[in-house]
């Protein structure tokens, strides 16, 4: 496994801000499902499902947009 050549860019990455939100969403979701079972009754089933899709999909565009340029030079070709 190798990484990207720009890596330490990471968190700049739509990518990762679209996956970080989704991990939050569920965090959320399963703490209020803990402490507010009320509120979560009082939302339709589909609703996580549909946001976890969303952010799936937007994932997957972002991993297709040309995100700002790096730092890091292209590696040479090999000779």
């Amino acid at each position: 496994m190798r990484l990207v050549d720009d890596w330490k860019s990471f968190w700049r990455w739509f990518t990762t801000w679209i996956s970080a939100l989704g991990i939050v969403a569920l965090e959320v979701y399963q703490q209020m499902q803990v402490f507010m079972p009320d509120l979560v009754k009082a939302i339709p089933d589909n609703v996580m499902h549909r946001l976890l899709q969303v952010l799936l999909f937007f994932i997957i565009v972002g991993r297709v947009i040309k995100q700002g340029g790096s730092n890091v030079p292209p590696n040479p070709p090999a000779a």
